[in-house]
């Protein structure tokens, strides 16, 4: 199956629906598109179909490129001959051989009547045995976004003909293409493109990339002699007071428990996933500063399975080494034992620090099991939508499975903060997240302590130079 990668094929789906595009990656689960035209007429320049959803296949065309690279061949293979000469006198069967292939590979040669030599089933076998490595298998999420002529399926203005062929399509592969539809590109062109922040004077705050962040966090360490070590305590104090603020309804009935001299031993209760990367050292980093200045329970998950004894990276490990230290910290290995401890009291918060603004769950998630794992917990963050006593949900710089560069859904299953607290500035993808995220109310960002003059040594930063966004001694600033 990998050698038809190119080649422009039509999809039959088991509900019967049909797609069609150039193949681009084959794994054992799935088989994915480029430039994909559903039945419906949306359209997508990437798309994933799971195996399991498949029926039937047929190529339609061949890549622009064969007959190029075959007319190549052809005449490396006639240079060749020229200086075997002994050698293929000695080996008459190797010049058979070669014969024969110099004939099929003539310029003369049938591509389209050849396409029928195409064998599906064996094809199919293929494609459920190859083994390839994940990062071949990684699919770019930065392309840009094609509307397609449909709107959205559970859009109340769309007709119920097209609504039903959508619905139809996506129940067998997955959201993409709900996402990827002109009544969402027209949403987007009307939509802000920056944050403000200040009273009457309103600031615009310029956002950020990834790549921006990283120059920044990289340009304070060698020149300014300020680490990401120190950027983690630094921020981490920061972070935990803006915590605190948003837990005030607590310190509220506190109050009036004791002016009633009534005994409430209540105290609210932070969930926290985490992985091992900057998102999951910062929040920890954040949670122990929470612990000394609030009486508070905390909960910290990683559902990586592969990093669960221990963090790759130093830094990370030893922020969880401190915070172990601390009275009142849980580390629950599973779902399960997560809602014993709770006891089906909700948290207070619930703060999502799997991935950060340099990568993404996908990039993170190396073992075959922590997929289903990792989408478990994520349902069931977003199960408190809803609920009262759950006070926010906290994204740190990106929602998991939504990529931060672009701004893409990565998986179904992602998370609906209804707050997102950013790293120094606010990420470029952040705007377009609006359209996708509508519980999400609040952002923040907290200052990581990189010196103002960093922004100066790069043409690209200079931007941030002029905006020194943090009042006072804060740290934090909430964003409009």
């Amino acid at each position: 199956m990998l050698n038809f990668r190119g080649y422009h094929i039509e999809i039959e789906l088991k509900d019967g629906k049909r797609i069609t595009g150039t193949l681009k990656q084959v794994s054992p689960k799935s088989l994915t598109l480029a430039d994909a035209v559903f039945q419906d007429g949306g359209v997508s320049p990437i798309f994933k179909i799971k195996s399991d959803k498949l029926y039937d296949l047929k190529v339609l065309k061949l890549p622009s490129n064969a007959i190029n690279k075959s007319s190549n061949v052809v005449n490396g293979k006639q240079e060749k001959e020229k200086d075997r000469g002994k050698d293929r006198e000695r080996d008459r069967s190797a010049e058979k051989a070669d014969e024969i292939w110099d004939t099929e590979m003539s310029s003369d040669f049938d591509f389209q009547g050849n396409l029928q030599r195409f064998n599906k089933k064996d094809a199919f076998k293929d494609f459920h045995n190859v083994e390839i490595p994940r990062d071949e298998t990684k699919i770019p999420h930065n392309e840009m976004v094609t509307a397609g002529n449909n709107t959205l399926a559970n859009d109340t203005s769309a007709n119920d003909t097209s609504a039903n062929d959508s619905v139809g399509i996506t129940e067998s592969i997955n959201i993409t293409h709900l996402l990827r539809n002109d009544s969402i590109a027209a949403s987007l062109a009307n939509q802000r493109k920056t944050f403000t922040c200040g009273g009457k004077n309103k600031i615009k705050v310029p956002l950020a990339t990834p790549i921006q962040l990283l120059e920044m966090e990289k340009i304070a360490d060698e020149k300014f002699m300020f680490p990401l070590k120190t950027s983690l305590e630094h921020s981490g104090i920061h972070i935990s007071r803006l915590l605190r603020n948003l837990l005030k309804p607590y310190a509220s009935e506190d109050s009036s428990a004791s002016a009633n001299n009534v005994a409430d031993s209540s105290i609210p209760t932070i969930v926290a996933f985490v992985s091992g990367g900057r998102s999951g050292a910062r929040c920890v980093a954040a949670l122990r500063c929470l612990l000394s200045i609030k009486d508070i329970r905390c909960i910290i998950v990683n559902p990586f399975i592969n990093e669960r004894e221990s963090f790759d990276d130093d830094i990370s490990t030893e922020q969880l080494t401190k915070i172990k230290q601390l009275s009142n910290v849980h580390f629950p290995d599973s779902l399960a034992k997560l809602k014993d401890i709770l006891q089906n009291d909700p948290p207070s918060i619930i703060i999502d620090a799997l991935q950060g603004f340099d990568d993404t769950v996908s990039d993170l998630d190396f073992s075959p099991d922590s997929n289903d794992n990792i989408a478990q917990y994520i349902r069931w963050i977003n199960s408190h939508e809803t609920v009262p006593a759950c006070l926010e949900i906290i994204s740190l710089d990106c929602p998991a499975h939504i990529d931060p560069s672009s701004g893409d859904v990565i998986e179904s299953d992602f998370v609906h903060p209804t707050t997102i607290i950013s790293t120094g500035w606010p990420l470029h993808c952040l705007p377009k997240l609006t359209q996708i995220i509508p519980d999400w109310k609040k952002t923040y960002v907290y200052d990581t302590g990189i010196p103002q003059q960093t922004y100066l040594l790069k043409p690209n930063l200079r931007k941030f130079h002029k905006l020194d966004i943090y009042p006072g001694f804060s740290g934090t600033q909430e964003l409009k």
